[in-house]
């Protein structure tokens, strides 16, 4: 699904964290992923941004749209709204 999203909206950078290993336990400890469950869904839309903000967690994963406009409400989610963001 994840990988779907990412093709879509090549302008958006989408990564995973496995909290398996010692760096990713930190950043899921730094970001409070660990507080609102595993798996979740993060944004982040600055890289100096260290919690992001939540936009889905749970056992079960919704569907691709619910998840793509819950990620919409979060972060720009076409180039041309990333455009007229950076120009404001």
């Amino acid at each position: 699904m994840f990988e779907a999203l990412a093709r879509k909206h090549s302008h958006v950078r989408f990564g995973s964290v496995n909290i398996d290993d010692a760096a990713g336990m930190q950043l899921a400890v730094q970001s409070g992923a660990l507080e609102e469950g595993v798996p979740s869904v993060r944004a982040f839309k600055r890289k100096s941004d260290s919690a992001g903000e939540l936009v889905w967690a749970g056992d079960d994963a919704p569907a691709l749209a619910v998840l793509e406009a819950a990620l919409g409400r979060v972060v720009p989610m076409t180039a041309h709204t990333r455009r007229l963001r950076k120009e404001a």
